[in-house]
């Protein structure tokens, strides 16, 4: 833990030996960008949750090419792990009723040492293409 007057940082890592680098992205296929969201990630050896996205309830930041905003996009996986990505989200409505339903759900990866790997998540009428990109590190 790292504190100064206004504020205070903890500070985790892990070794991990043998390792990919993953780069995250996100794009809206079809839909608006009128939900929120929580996007999480973490490896199969360790359980440790990294916050990739959280809007807090508001609305996901979207660019014009229908890319939504990370607020963290690279990861490190195990050569042999599996990266693991946890969706939270919810479509924003009129009324509350709709607001209020959540789609919850994990997406794993197998670690690749190149090329890409993707998936779809669907939030109400939103369609999300998640990709990976996989590299080796120095």
């Amino acid at each position: 833990m790292v504190s100064s007057k206004n504020s205070a940082i903890e500070v985790r890592f892990a070794h991990v030996t043998c390792s990919l680098e993953a780069t995250i992205s996100i794009q809206m296929t079809t839909g608006s960008g009128n939900f929120w969201a929580r996007l999480t990630a973490r490896t199969a050896s360790i359980g440790e949750k990294v916050v990739l996205l959280d809007t807090g309830g508001r609305e996901v930041s979207v660019a014009e090419d229908a890319k939504v905003y990370l607020q963290r996009r690279v990861v490190v996986v195990e050569e042999q792990g599996k990266l693991i990505l946890g969706f939270e989200a919810a479509q924003l409505g009129g009324d509350s009723a709709e607001s209020s339903i959540t789609t919850a759900k994990e997406i794993t990866f197998p670690a690749r040492c190149a090329l890409r790997s993707d998936r779809y998540f669907v939030i109400g009428p939103t369609r999300l293409h998640v990709v990976v990109a996989w590299s080796l590190l120095p």
